[in-house]
């Protein structure tokens, strides 16, 4: 937290100046549309870092502009334009699954374990890593509730949701930063006496609808109303 805070001021002020850069602890990463603006941003940088006292790593740093690099477990390839989780996370989730399967009465820390990396893949995989992570949070609640079960056998779910991640791990360890121009994003929420919905479109235009709910409606769980809100969005838009 403390290292955050002291680096703040430097990316308030990069940031500022349109140097487009991010960073986690100890481990930055500068980016640009060209090898010039990005030789242009580490200069800059690099000279900040000189005057503002700290101390760098170079053997670990890699100043000169690439296409592609590894930062923070992950694999940025700018000219596939994707990213993939690196080999090295790839090859420790694989031994945690093997052993996670293999293994007759799994304790709960194990599988926060599964869970924790599932969590760290999320952002290649997608929203399929939440489906796949289901079974084993469910379990892990149960065992909050029957704290004297320290282990517990694989239910089936968990089972073959860890199946699932031996098969796909790196089958679909990919994810490329195209978005595609035909893209439509749809939002929908709901309140204690109305619902709505946007949809954003390719050409940057907004369309909007909403509706008042009735007396049972209302009457309704807040879950039930945000599906409702779903519901009547497919229906609009449709």
């Amino acid at each position: 937290m403390l290292f955050t805070k002291l680096f703040r001021p430097l990316l308030a002020k990069w940031r500022g100046a349109g140097i487009s850069c991010a960073l986690y602890l100890d481990d930055g990463l500068i980016f640009a549309p060209s090898v010039e603006t990005c030789r242009e941003f580490v200069s800059t940088v690099r000279s900040d870092l000189a005057q503002a006292g700290v101390i760098i790593a170079e053997d670990k740093s890699q100043w000169d502009p690439v296409s592609r690099l590894t930062w923070l477990g992950y694999e940025i390839d700018l000219g596939r334009f994707s990213i993939a989780i690196a080999e090295q996370r790839i090859q420790r989730f694989e031994t945690r699954l093997s052993a996670f399967v293999g293994t007759s009465a799994v304790s709960k820390r194990d599988r926060m374990r599964i869970a924790g990396l599932i969590a760290s893949v999320s952002y290649v995989f997608g929203p399929v890593s939440s489906l796949k992570a289901r079974s084993f949070h469910a379990v892990l609640h149960d065992m909050e509730l029957h704290p004297t079960n320290a282990r517990r056998t694989l239910s089936d779910v968990e089972l073959a949701d860890a199946r699932w991640w031996c098969a796909n791990l790196r089958r679909r360890n990919h994810r490329s930063f195209e978005v595609a121009r035909s893209a439509r994003r749809l939002a929908t929420d709901a309140s204690a006496v109305a619902l709505g919905a946007s949809l954003w479109l390719p050409d940057g235009g907004i369309t909007r609808s909403a509706r008042n709910l009735n007396a049972a409606e209302r009457a309704e769980s807040s879950t039930f109303r945000e599906l409702l809100a779903v519901q009547f969005a497919v229906k609009v838009f449709a």
